[in-house]
């Protein structure tokens, strides 16, 4: 399945990742202390390794 902003958007938020700003053509989201930069354009790959940094299943 492919994966797309507006799913990573979505797993994000429901781990408790709020969205604090943009820049570019990227998504700013922080939880506390750690921030996640997520490009507008991702690719599952990438999808994949922010999901396993942030502790988000699959």
């Amino acid at each position: 399945m492919k994966k797309t902003y507006l799913d990573m958007d979505r797993r994000l938020r429901k781990g408790g990742y709020t969205l604090t700003r943009w820049k570019g053509s990227h998504a700013i989201y922080q939880n506390g202390h750690p921030t996640v930069a997520v490009n507008i354009k991702l690719n599952e790959m990438v999808a994949r390794r922010i999901a396993k940094e942030c502790g988000l299943d699959g």
